[in-house]
């Protein structure tokens, strides 16, 4: 069954909209709208440190938790360490 219209998150409702946009359209706009996504460039995501993200959550899970004791955050320190993460810890 699909969900109502009301129940929709912006997300996908931003997503039908476009599916419907795309199914209206002749094939000339069709051909048009992919040129125009190809003559687009991508944008180049900004450098992440991905070791930092962990770390912070991380220390998360410790502060908020539920039925994470000290032994399950060393276990997830470790995993990330082993797995060439540098927590700084």
């Amino acid at each position: 069954m699909a969900r109502k219209n009301h129940l929709l998150t912006p997300d996908e409702r931003a997503q039908h909209d476009l599916a419907v946009k795309l199914r209206k359209m002749t094939d000339k706009q069709l051909l048009d709208y992919i040129a125009a996504q190809k003559a687009e460039p991508t944008p180049v995501p900004a450098q992440v440190d991905e070791a930092k993200i962990i770390a912070k959550f991380i220390d998360l899970c410790a502060e908020k938790g539920h039925r994470m004791g000290p032994a399950t955050i060393a276990g997830m320190r470790s995993v990330a360490q082993e797995a060439g993460y540098d927590l700084g810890v």
